[in-house]
């Protein structure tokens, strides 16, 4: 059905775009929450040199995190919608 692929592609694109937008408003505050318990962990236990290398990554790690579990649950509003109207007859 070229219908259904179709809806799915827009109900994607949709929930990719809506993730993105949440994980610029997200970021900010969860990586400013939790920046200072990484640079403290890797300080103590691998020394001031990789503090750096562990705050960038944690950078990466913290916008991928947010991104993709924003996708997933938007992804999952969005295919429930249908039941919760079907069910609501």
């Amino acid at each position: 059905m070229k219908g259904s692929s179709l809806l799915e592609g827009a109900s994607g694109a949709v929930a990719k775009i809506s993730a993105l937008v949440a994980t610029f408003f997200l970021f900010p505050p969860i990586f400013g929450a939790t920046v200072h318990l990484v640079e403290g962990f890797t300080h103590q236990n691998y020394g001031y040199d990789l503090v750096s290398v562990a705050r960038f990554g944690w950078i990466i790690l913290c916008a991928l995190f947010i991104f993709a579990v924003s996708q997933f649950l938007i992804t999952l509003a969005l295919r429930l919608i249908p039941f919760f109207f079907a069910s609501n007859r």
